[in-house]
């Protein structure tokens, strides 16, 4: 569909759709049904098919207490003051580097995440550090909804040259991660915009899957959504089917282009990095009402937008969208 290669950007040292995230304000995380049995995701958000950790109707036989907990607004585990440390109770394998993590929420209660939202992590213990000497902190956007009832799951990218993610996935079921939070990037305002554009490199698809999914399931929202998604091959594309399924379910609104980073056998998409050409074809015009969110790997940001300054503020707009005419108030860097 896509037979055309894209210009390559020779200068860099590293693909930007993959890549350990080298600050602590950049790594997120994605998912996709692994099994029939595993898991239901964005059939009106991800729900576990498990009836404990579901939030959705209780089975007849649950005790009457249950049913009435159920019934009530549910706890919030988490705070964004204090790290909470959670229990690992599950790990499942998710592709060749990534695996799925699901940690226990106390009783029925739930994240509180909304969107756009992402909590932050560390070893429960601070046994990870930095060169600073101090704990490695994280931010991580949840596959799970802010609603799911006992149990906030992540799918984790391994990068071996990383600091922390080879930390994660040497956690078995029974081990602890102290986890804060839920953070609010914004709150997300249906029908704002006509149009968004979502560029995601890798790893950094999550978050803007978390806003998609909340703009298709919402009726009333009529945001238009065009996903640009770069990554190094096809076996990296996470959430792919879901994101192609959306593309069925609603051509009227939502769209997606891949690209990978060399040209693979039986592969129809884009191959290379996403050029101005590609950007202009596909985002909401500069001074149209329409806004573009990026987020992926620092080299990436660099060439698309800007990295964000090393505070976490959003940083001066530059890159092609920069080149091509867009302004600081129209870009979001995740």
């Amino acid at each position: 569909m896509f037979a055309r290669n894209l210009q390559s950007i020779s200068k860099f040292t590293r693909s930007y759709s993959t890549g350990p995230q080298q600050s602590s304000k950049g790594l997120y995380i994605g998912a996709k049904p692994n099994s029939a049995g595993a898991l239901a995701l964005f059939a009106g958000g991800y729900t576990l098919l498990n009836k404990d950790s579901s939030s959705g109707p209780l089975p007849a036989s649950t005790s009457k207490s249950d049913r009435i907990e159920n019934l009530q607004t549910p706890q919030v585990a988490l705070t964004k003051e204090n790290f909470t440390n959670l229990t690992l109770k599950n790990v499942k394998k998710y592709n060749h580097d990534s695996s799925i993590f699901e940690f226990e929420l106390p009783g029925s209660s739930v994240s509180g995440l909304e969107t756009a939202g992402l909590v932050v992590v560390k070893a429960a213990d601070d046994s990870v550090k930095g060169d600073n000497g101090k704990p490695v902190i994280r931010p991580y956007t949840p596959i799970s909804t802010g609603d799911t009832r006992g149990q906030i799951d992540f799918l984790i990218k391994k990068y071996d040259d990383g600091k922390f993610t080879p930390y994660i996935h040497s956690l078995k079921p029974g081990d602890q991660l102290a986890i804060k939070g839920p953070l609010q990037k914004f709150k997300w305002v249906p029908n704002t915009y006509e149009k968004i554009g979502l560029i995601a490199g890798g790893s950094g698809i999550t978050p803007m899957t978390q806003l998609a999914e909340t703009i298709l399931n919402n009726p009333e929202d009529k945001t238009k959504v065009t996903l640009l998604f770069a990554n190094k091959t096809p076996e990296d594309i996470l959430l792919k089917e879901t994101l192609d399924d959306w593309k069925k379910k609603y051509p009227e609104q939502f769209n997606v282009v891949y690209t990978i980073d060399k040209e693979t056998p039986g592969w129809d998409g884009l191959v290379g990095y996403f050029t101005g050409d590609i950007l202009k074809k596909n985002l909401p015009a500069p001074g149209s009402n329409g806004k573009t969110y990026v987020c992926g790997p620092p080299p990436m940001m660099k060439a698309i937008s800007g990295n964000k300054t090393n505070k976490g503020a959003q940083g001066e707009l530059t890159g092609i969208l920069k080149e091509l005419g867009y302004t600081e108030d129209q870009i979001f860097k995740y």
